[in-house]
């Protein structure tokens, strides 16, 4: 009997142990103590490469905006991409191959069918840049500018194709040839939107790299200004928070929250580690305001109030960003998007709010 209840204790110590070394997935990253802050400097970008990039923007300061604006509008509209959500519950399998379709699913499809709200911003706003783009200037950001062309013309031909399919069931077109066209159409629009999420990630991410070189560059001038203080210190708070939303979910269109996070990035130690020092800067950061002298706050038309507000809202933000780190860190993922969904929010309503610039 006694063996017996040794037996059983000793499988459920065993079932527990496998239970917890499945669970744990720990990332051996560094301590907080051992991580150096972000470097808010652009020293080791060359000088002609600096040149390259802001010279441009100093030329077009409208250009990075629109770019940005360019990204947010393309944003609201792919989350949900109510077209392509359509177009694929009606005409396509899960391996994304064209179905043919009954007449109450062409119906279904030509009801639920709306103009891309973005469309004719997006045509207006894409003609300028070109424009900007096309210049002989003596600085020019070569791989920039091409990515954001690349970009734009893989929008345009996908727009085109969502017209031509909207008319081609429409017109009925497909009742004359047996839904041939409408073949050839589903595998131009497939391989369109594919390429326009690829175009999009690529100019996602040198958007990125020039803005946080150009934020960088305006926090070395603002450093040296002692009537521009508070600026200072929340160009770094912007800066951090969109290296935070730029770790977390880089260029994905939305967060899905039913999913577990995953960490894309196959160096897992040095992606915490990242995360770690970008934490850190921010809790300095938020400390070297609190010491802040309020009296010179006017200078900067901010009342006591509106700073107090300001630090208790960062400090939410900076709590709760270092529990999604110790989460990721100690494999408990279950609940990270949600909380980086959350996060993206927080972050939004300050922008709103002109907390941050």
């Amino acid at each position: 009997m006694k063996f017996r209840k040794k037996c059983i204790v000793l499988s459920l110590l065993l079932v527990l142990m496998l239970g917890c070394g499945k669970q744990k997935k720990v990332i051996n990253s560094k301590d907080y103590s051992e991580i150096s802050e972000v470097d808010m400097s652009n020293k080791d970008i060359k000088a002609e490469e600096l040149q390259n990039i802001l010279y441009p923007l100093i030329l077009n300061p409208e250009l990075l905006n629109k770019y940005g604006d360019m990204i947010s509008t393309y944003r609201l509209e792919s989350f949900p991409d109510i077209f392509h959500n359509n177009y694929s519950e009606n005409f396509l399998n899960e391996n994304n191959n064209f179905v043919t379709p009954n007449e109450e699913k062409i119906n279904s499809f030509l009801s639920s069918y709306e103009e891309v709200e973005y469309k004719q911003y997006f045509q207006k706003n894409s003609k300028e840049i070109k424009n900007m783009l096309s210049k002989k200037e003596k600085y020019k950001n070569e791989e920039f500018g091409k990515k954001a062309e690349e970009f734009i013309d893989s929008i345009e031909e996908k727009l085109i194709i969502m017209d031509e399919i909207r008319n081609y069931y429409k017109n009925k077109e497909y009742q004359k040839d047996n839904f041939e066209k409408g073949k050839t159409l589903s595998e131009k629009y497939v391989k369109s939107y594919k390429n326009s999420l690829e175009k999009y990630d690529k100019f996602f991410r040198e958007f990125t790299k020039v803005k946080h070189i150009v934020m960088k560059n305006a926090i070395s001038v603002l450093k040296y200004e002692p009537d521009k203080v508070m600026s200072y210190n929340k160009l770094k708070i912007n800066l951090l928070c969109d290296m935070f939303r730029d770790k977390f979910y880089g260029s994905k269109l939305y967060i899905d929250t039913s999913k577990p996070f995953v960490i894309e990035d196959n160096d897992k130690e040095k992606y915490v580690n990242e995360l770690k020092s970008i934490q850190k800067t921010l809790d300095h950061t938020i400390s070297d305001m609190r010491k802040l002298d309020v009296s010179k706050l006017s200078q900067e038309d901010i009342s006591n109030e509106e700073f107090k507000n300001m630090l208790q809202k960062l400090e939410d933000i900076s709590k709760n960003t270092k529990a999604i780190i110790t989460k990721i860190e100690t494999g408990k993922n279950d609940e990270v998007n949600e909380m980086i969904n959350e996060y993206s929010e927080e972050v939004n309503d300050l922008e709103k709010s002109k907390i941050l610039l």
